[in-house]
C-alpha cells in the first residue's frame, strides 16, 4: 500500500508539472496534492520504522545463548521438577528487549525436555 501511495503521489506531481503550460491553476493543485501525498508517505515511513509501536524482534544471539543454557539445564536436572529463576541486572545495564529475548528462548527449551521446570524472571535492585 505504501508503494502505491508513493507512485500515486509522484504521478500526480509529474502530471501537474506537465500541465503547467496549459492550466496553471490545475497544475498547482495537482503539484500540491502530489506533495501532500509524498509528505504523507514520509510520515508513514517514519511512523513505521522510527516510532514503531511494536518492540523489536528478539535477537538471535540472545536466543542462541539462552537456548544453549536451557539445554544444559535440562541435561543436569533430567526427570526433576521445580522453578528456574532468571536473574537480570538493573534496568540501566540491560534493556527490556534483551531480557525478553532471553525469556522467550528459555521458555520453549524448558518445555521440551524431560524435566518439568517452570521459568520465573527476577530483577536485581
Amino acid at each position: 500500500m505504501t508503494f502505491l501511495l508513493l507512485v500515486a503521489a509522484l504521478g500526480l506531481a509529474v502530471i501537474g508539472v506537465l500541465l503547467s503550460r496549459r492550466s496553471q491553476a490545475a497544475s498547482r493543485v495537482l503539484i500540491a496534492v502530489g506533495c501532500l501525498g509524498l509528505i504523507g508517505f514520509i510520515a508513514l515511513q517514519l511512523r513505521q520504522y522510527v516510532f514503531s509501536p511494536e518492540s523489536r524482534p528478539p535477537s538471535r544471539y540472545n536466543m542462541a545463548v539462552s537456548f544453549c543454557m536451557a539445554n544444559w539445564l535440562q541435561a543436569d536436572f533430567a526427570g526433576q521438577d521445580g522453578a528456574v529463576v532468571l536473574l537480570f541486572p538493573q534496568r540501566k545495564y540491560m534493556d527490556e528487549d534483551t531480557e525478553r529475548s532471553y525469556e522467550e528462548a528459555f521458555g520453549p527449551a524448558l518445555r521440551h525436555g524431560r524435566a518439568r521446570l517452570r521459568l520465573k524472571a527476577a530483577h536485581l535492585e
